[in-house]
C-alpha cells in the first residue's frame, strides 16, 4: 500500500493534477455537504492545439529526421522496430512519449469529466472546450482560442450541435493564420493556412441571443464592423447542417441569403440518396500489398485491357488493377494525371504528369498509376463496373472545392473515396430460400436505382451551384463524408422540369454520358446507360460547352436568378484565371448566363455558335 501510495505523489508531481472544487473552495461551495455548486463568472484561455495520439512522422522530424523520412508507413515502422532492438536513444524516448499518450487517452476517455469530447481522435483544445463550460457558472462567459475545427470537425460535432441547439454561441470570430489581406502570420510557428476562432460560449442561464459569427478576419477590431457580422438563431445553425449544427463560413450577408434559402428548399445529400462511402486502399495501412510495374514485368505478368496486369508465376498469381489517387481526376476525367515517382524528396515521394491534348484525344489512353493491387482487394460490388469518386484533398485554394466523376472498376486510394449504392446484408439459408431470393431482388433494385441516379448526382456534385454551397461549410484541406452528407442537392422530383422537349434528367443524363464516356474502360457505363456505340471524341470547346449547360441548368433548378449566378461564379477567382489562360477570357462566366437564357426560354439545345455571338466571342471562343 504504502509503495502504491508512494507511486501516486510521484505521479501527481510530475502530471500536476488539479482538483478545482478543492483548489478554488470559494467558487464551489458545498450544497448541503454533498454536491458542489457554483463556477467561474469568465473561463478564458488558449489550450493546446494538440492531438493526443502520437503522429510518428511529427514526432521524429526535429529529433530523428531520417525516421520521418522513411515512406511508406510499414517500413517507417520496420525501421523503428529495427532501432528498437538496438537500443537506439530517440525510439526509446517515443516509447515512453506513446505509452504516457495512450494512458492520457484512456483516461479522458474513462474518467467520466469529458463524455461528449473523448471520443474518436482526442485532441486536448476539445478536452478544454468540454472542460470550460463545466467550470463556468451558469450566467457566466467562456472565452477560448481555438482551431477552427471546433465547429466545424467531426469529433467535436456532438459538442457544437449542442452549444448551437442550446443558444449558448454569444461570439464565433474566425481567423485564418495568415490574414487574407496578406501580411505577419497571427502564430508564426502555425501554417499560414491554418483556421482558428475566438469561441465564447454562455453558460446554462446566460442570455446570450442570436450567435454573432464573423469569418476570416484580418483583426479581432474587424468584429466592430457590422457589415462582417452575422447573426444566427439555433434554427440557422440547424437548417445550414441538419445533423451536425456545425457553423457555416459565410463571407458575407449575400451569402448567408443564398445559402439559408437553398437549405430551406431542397434536402440533403444523405436524405435524398442512400449510398455509403467507400475507401478502398489505405496508403499506409495497405502499402504491403503495392507493387509496381516493374516488379510485376519481373514477376511473369503482361498488361491486359483496361491498364490491368494479368500472368503472374506461382500459386498466389491474381491479376493486379491499377490504384488511382485523388490527383488522378477532375470533373468529368479520371485521366488528367499520371503518377510517377520522386526519390529524390523524402517528404513528396509521388508527382503528377498532366495528360496531353494528344493523350486525352485517344479512347485507349489511360494515366500510368504508381502501383497496382491485387484483385482481392478491388472491393467492388458483384455487378458494378464502374461507381462515382470524388477528392477527398480540398481547399479554398483550389480552383473548386468539390471534385466528382465517373470512375471505372480498379483499385482507389482513400485520397479517391467511391460514392457506393447501399446493398442489403446478405441472409442466412440455401440459395433458393425465400430469404435469399428477396435479397437477391432488393440487391437488384439498389444496383438499378444507384445507375439511374448516378449521373444526376455526379453533375449535380460538379456543379457550381453545389460547390458554392460547400465553399461556405469547409474548414482545413479535406471534404469529409459528413460534409459531404449534408451538401443540399436536386431531388429525383426535381429532374423531371420540362425544358422544351426534354426534361432536365434527359438533358444531364446525355451530357454525363458525352462528358464521361470518351475512353474505352467507360464503356460498362455507357452500357448501363444505355448507349451501344463507341467512345466520343474528346473535344475541348464541345467539353466546354457541355459542362457550361449543365451548370446554368443547375443554378436553374436550385432557384437562382441570373444576377445570383453571376455573383456566385465571381466568388471562384482561379476558375477564371484558368479561363484567361486557356480561352483568352472568362469563357465560363460569359457562357453559363447564356445558356440560363436559352434554358430559361425552353431551348435546351442552342447553337453554340449564337450561344458564342451572344456573349459577345467568336466561334473559336478566343479573340
Amino acid at each position: 500500500m504504502r509503495e502504491l501510495l508512494a507511486k501516486a505523489e510521484e505521479l501527481n508531481r510530475r502530471e500536476r493534477f488539479l482538483h478545482w472544487e478543492s483548489a478554488f473552495p470559494g467558487v464551489w461551495p458545498l450544497k448541503n455537504g454533498e454536491q458542489w455548486e457554483g463556477g467561474f463568472d469568465a473561463v478564458v484561455g488558449n489550450p493546446p492545439w494538440e492531438r493526443m495520439k502520437m503522429q510518428e512522422v511529427e514526432w521524429f522530424r526535429d529529433r530523428a529526421p531520417d525516421i520521418a523520412a522513411v515512406k511508406p508507413a510499414a517500413r517507417r515502422r520496420a525501421e523503428i522496430a529495427r532501432r528498437r532492438e538496438r537500443g537506439d536513444h530517440w525510439v526509446g524516448l517515443y516509447d515512453i512519449a506513446a505509452r504516457n499518450a495512450e494512458a492520457s487517452m484512456r483516461a479522458a476517455r474513462e474518467c467520466g469529466e469529458y463524455p461528449v469530447m473523448s471520443r474518436g481522435d482526442v485532441n486536448l483544445y476539445a478536452l478544454f472546450a468540454e472542460r470550460a463550460l463545466r467550470l463556468v457558472r451558469p450566467t457566466g462567459r467562456a472565452g477560448l482560442l481555438m482551431p477552427s475545427g471546433i465547429y466545424s470537425g467531426k469529433t467535436t460535432s456532438s459538442f457544437f450541435k449542442r452549444v448551437a441547439a442550446d443558444g449558448r454561441i454569444d461570439w464565433l470570430l474566425d481567423f485564418k493564420n495568415r490574414p487574407p489581406s496578406g501580411g505577419a502570420k497571427f502564430f508564426r510557428e502555425v501554417h499560414g493556412d491554418f483556421r482558428f476562432c475566438a469561441l465564447i460560449l454562455g453558460g446554462e442561464k446566460a442570455n446570450v441571443g442570436p450567435a454573432k459569427i464573423a469569418m476570416l478576419l484580418d483583426r479581432a477590431a474587424d468584429a466592430d464592423d457590422p457589415a462582417r457580422v452575422l447573426k444566427m438563431s439555433p434554427e440557422d445553425f440547424q437548417s445550414v447542417n441538419p445533423k451536425t449544427c456545425n457553423a457555416p463560413t459565410f463571407r458575407g450577408a449575400r451569402d448567408a441569403r443564398l445559402v439559408l434559402d437553398i437549405y430551406r428548399k431542397f434536402p440533403i445529400l444523405c436524405a435524398e440518396w442512400p449510398v455509403r462511402q467507400l475507401r478502398m486502399i489505405d496508403p499506409d495501412k495497405d502499402s504491403g500489398i503495392f507493387q509496381t510495374a516493374k516488379r510485376l514485368d519481373g514477376s511473369g505478368y503482361f498488361r491486359v485491357a483496361g491498364n490491368t496486369y494479368d500472368g503472374g508465376r506461382g500459386k498466389d498469381a491474381q491479376p493486379h488493377f491499377p490504384l488511382y489517387a485523388g490527383r488522378m481526376m477532375t470533373h468529368f476525367n479520371h485521366r488528367v494525371n499520371s503518377v510517377g515517382f520522386n526519390p529524390g524528396s523524402p517528404f513528396r515521394f509521388n508527382v503528377s504528369r498532366l495528360s496531353t491534348p494528344d493523350q486525352l484525344r485517344d479512347p485507349g489512353f489511360l494515366p500510368e498509376p504508381p502501383y497496382w493491387i491485387p484483385e482481392s482487394r478491388v472491393t467492388f460490388p458483384a455487378g458494378m463496373d464502374w461507381a462515382i469518386g470524388r477528392r477527398d484533398v480540398t481547399g479554398e485554394g483550389n480552383e473548386r472545392t468539390v471534385v466528382a466523376a465517373i470512375v471505372p472498376r480498379a483499385a482507389y486510394a482513400s485520397t479517391l473515396p467511391l460514392v457506393m449504392p447501399k446493398l442489403p446484408p446478405r441472409p442466412g439459408g440455401g440459395e433458393n430460400s425465400a430469404a435469399v431470393r428477396k435479397w437477391r431482388r432488393d440487391r437488384a433494385a439498389a444496383l438499378a436505382a444507384y445507375r439511374a441516379a448516378a449521373p444526376m448526382r455526379a453533375a449535380n456534385l460538379c456543379s457550381f451551384a453545389l460547390d458554392f454551397v460547400c465553399r461556405q461549410k469547409i474548414q482545413g484541406t479535406h471534404l469529409s463524408l459528413f460534409a459531404l452528407k449534408q451538401l443540399p442537392v436536386i431531388p429525383d422530383s426535381g429532374y423531371s422540369r420540362g425544358f422544351g422537349p426534354r426534361t432536365a434528367a434527359e438533358i444531364v443524363r446525355d451530357h454525363v454520358l458525352r462528358l464521361t464516356y470518351v475512353s474505352e474502360d467507360m464503356r460498362p457505363f455507357a452500357r448501363d446507360m444505355g448507349f451501344k456505340g463507341g467512345p466520343f471524341p474528346w473535344d475541348d470547346e464541345e467539353r466546354a460547352h457541355l459542362r457550361a449547360r449543365l451548370d446554368a441548368l443547375y443554378f436553374i433548378l436550385y432557384g437562382f436568378s441570373r444576377e445570383d449566378a453571376e455573383y456566385i461564379l465571381s466568388t471562384f477567382p482561379i476558375a477564371h484565371r484558368n479561363d484567361m489562360e486557356r480561352h483568352g477570357r472568362e469563357l465560363t462566366r460569359e457562357l453559363i448566363p447564356k445558356y440560363m437564357n436559352a434554358l430559361s426560354a425552353n431551348n435546351p439545345d442552342p447553337d453554340a455558335r449564337i450561344v458564342l455571338r451572344d456573349a459577345g466571342l467568336p466561334e473559336n471562343g478566343r479573340e
